[in-house]
């Protein structure tokens, strides 16, 4: 009897196991792809600011060499 007991609760407690680790394994996969997610819309948003920053000084640059005044020869 008491040999019939201890295999059903080892068979809870493995089935238990077995679940918990699913799981577990599934939030960790939830966590990695957020993880990559994040990583993704961090480097999009600071190639984002280094492209606006290029792009200012260029259009800065721009504004100077067209704010040269022109001289009229002849």
């Amino acid at each position: 009897m008491k040999t019939m007991i201890t295999e059903a609760a080892k068979d809870i407690i493995r089935k238990f196991d077995q679940e918990l680790f699913s799981i577990l394994r599934e939030d960790v996969k939830k966590f990695r792809q957020n993880h990559q997610d994040n990583m993704i819309n961090f480097n999009t948003k600071r190639f984002d600011m280094e492209l606006k920053q290029i792009l200012a000084a260029e259009l800065e640059q721009f504004r100077k060499q067209s704010a040269t005044p022109l001289v009229k020869v002849g």
